[in-house]
């Protein structure tokens, strides 16, 4: 799942994150959003911490962002910021197809 939100200054800032062991959890913030600041990350796997909601996010910024490019955001986080998001599957004719928008791309492939 591909989740397009706006970031947070947070989410650049390495000094603000939570360390626990090797996991890495981007805090919340009451940040306003900044529409120039939208960017898309990748959904890998949702858990908890307590009754707090997590999302595990893989950033195409390198292995230097998080923990080896992957970060665990709060729901919270993703809820507010979200503006938009996509699922990617193959089906026949290997047609990749958003399922927000409606909108087709053939897949090349070889």
């Amino acid at each position: 799942m591909v989740l397009a939100i706006f970031v947070s200054a947070a989410f650049t800032a390495a000094t603000t994150w939570l360390r626990t062991g090797n996991e890495i959890i981007l805090p919340d913030d009451s940040e306003p959003i900044d529409p120039q600041r939208g960017h898309a990350v990748v959904a890998v796997g949702y858990g908890q911490i307590g009754s707090e909601d997590l999302i595990l996010v893989r950033n195409s910024w390198g292995p230097a962002w998080g923990a080896d490019g992957h970060a665990w955001v709060r729901e919270t986080y993703v809820a507010r910021r979200l503006f938009g998001g996509f699922s990617i599957s193959e089906g026949d004719g290997d047609v990749l197809q958003s399922d927000a928008g409606g909108i087709h791309a053939h897949a090349r492939v070889g």
